[in-house]
């Protein structure tokens, strides 16, 4: 069986600290965290009354005011609401128990009446807040281009129930393997072979710690103390994560490499001192493609995040720094980070809003704030910018055996040269670029990007007329 999951940002809050014994008995599994999550409930499920009245709303935040905007969703008709263009359905409370790689259920289906109002603590609401993001981002992709309207629709799972693994140890003669129970977090996974075929989009529930003040953001808590559902970008990464394995991998890409990336104990398919060093490379191109494509695709205002610790500045793209609860990190990568990031140590947890550079969301974030400076400086807006990213995706595609085999190799150096000259093909045709442009991407190279400059930017792209 095939399973392809990938993690939107390392998760904060999990289980509790107990073990429990397998069947097996081989092994133990632990729980660690600080608190059991909440799961909202699902409410009545009277039929629709196209008497009432009210109507659907969002719920997301503002990233320039740091509030949260309610905002009416246009009408959709009477009666149910149940799938949509974008999605295949939508599903509360499934089982997803990764210690055995299966899904037991698929959960029970969710249907919204269009003219009901739903408390904020509901997994209706939840649900609202996902699928309206999903329909208006592949609305705004099929406008770009028609083709796209044959991506495949994407289930929506909310608040799934699930573990992640963690790290194991040796204790008293047995492994014991500790798991995350899913929390304050969102991702997308794909199945093969299973109850289900195709992606998902998991909604995971909020832990107590979060929803202490729901209705406001807190910058002393990590992400605002506001959980995911309230920020188009996180869901719109996620489908960026679904448009990438459904439609450019499915499409474009001639080998099964499918991002498969797990770190769980039964990951065999690399040597093990080499499984933590090819999840970062996975990793780094799923996250620097999502990043880009939810950028480009939602409201300016849904790109920024005020007061929303560890994603403020972290991942918007035009923010030249990182920050976290105190200090602050210029996005540039230097030698000595390209060093860490590829160092033999394995980084099987890193707490969210850290600085440290194994994490590979940090240096997704280092190259996407390149691109969004050579777009801006270029003039590429954000119709041609999603187009920039079919085409370089579709060009590492043609040049999938060097970059596969860089990646399986673990060798950073040439993955990542292999990777921007990619990118700097594009930006090279003349459709883009004349010679004044060509010094701005140069000069945005050379800060940014210093640990390449020499190789690629001096060597493959010219840059020498700047020096």
């Amino acid at each position: 069986m095939r399973i392809h999951f990938i993690f939107m940002l390392f998760l904060l809050s999990c289980g509790s600290e107990k073990s429990v014994e397998q069947s097996s008995s081989s092994y133990f599994v632990r729980d660690i965290g600080v608190s059991k999550p909440v799961f909202y409930d699902i409410s009545s499920s009277e039929e629709c009354n196209s008497s009432q009245k009210g109507g659907l709303y969002t719920r997301w935040l503002n990233g320039f005011t740091g509030e949260v905007e309610l905002k009416k969703v246009s009408s959709r008709g009477q009666g149910k609401y149940i799938a949509t263009s974008a999605i295949s359905g939508l599903y509360a409370h499934s089982k997803m128990d990764f210690l055995d790689e299966r899904i037991d259920s698929l959960g029970e289906k969710i249907s919204l009446c269009h003219d009901k109002v739903y408390s904020l603590n509901s997994i209706e609401q939840v649900a609202i807040n996902t699928i309206t993001v999903l329909d208006k981002t592949y609305e705004k992709l099929i406008s770009i281009k028609s083709e796209y309207k044959n991506i495949d629709p994407v289930y929506v799972f909310i608040h799934p129930e699930f573990k992640r693994y963690h790290s194991k140890e040796e204790k008293e003669g047995r492994t014991v393997y500790n798991y995350y129970l899913a929390t304050n977090n969102a991702s997308y996974s794909r199945y093969d072979e299973n109850s289900y075929r195709g992606g998902a989009i998991n909604i995971y529930p909020a832990s107590k710690e979060f929803l202490s003040n729901p209705q406001k953001a807190d910058k002393k808590k990590a992400f605002g103390g506001l959980p995911f559902w309230n920020f188009p970008f996180v869901i719109a990464h996620e489908y960026g994560h679904h448009f990438l394995d459904n439609y450019i991998i499915e499409n474009f890409f001639k080998n099964e490499i499918k991002f498969s990336r797990f770190k769980t104990p039964s990951f065999v398919e690399y040597p093990f001192d080499k499984i933590d060093k090819v999840e970062r490379l996975y990793g780094f191109l799923h996250e620097q493609f999502a990043d880009y494509f939810a950028h480009y695709l939602v409201e300016r205002k849904y790109r920024k995040f005020k007061n929303v610790t560890c994603l403020e500045m972290n991942r918007e793209l035009e923010s030249s720094k990182f920050f976290n609860y105190e200090s602050s990190l210029d996005k540039i990568l230097t030698s000595n980070r390209l060093r860490v990031f590829k160092r033999e140590e394995a980084t099987d947890y890193i707490k969210p809003c850290n600085l440290v550079f194994t994490d590979k969301y940090k240096i997704a974030s280092i190259f996407n704030y390149l691109f969004f400076s050579i777009n801006r400086a270029i003039g590429i807006d954000d119709i041609e910018a999603i187009r920039v990213l079919e085409v370089f995706f579709k060009k590492i595609a043609q040049n999938e055996d060097k970059i596969v085999n860089s990646l399986n190799d673990a060798d950073f150096d040439n993955f990542f040269e292999s990777f921007l000259k990619i990118y700097l093909s594009i930006i090279n045709s003349s459709k883009f670029i004349n010679n004044t442009e060509k010094i701005k991407v140069c000069t945005s190279l050379k800060e940014v990007i210093p640990a390449l400059y020499d190789s690629v930017g001096v060597h493959d792209f010219d840059c020498s007329v700047i020096d």
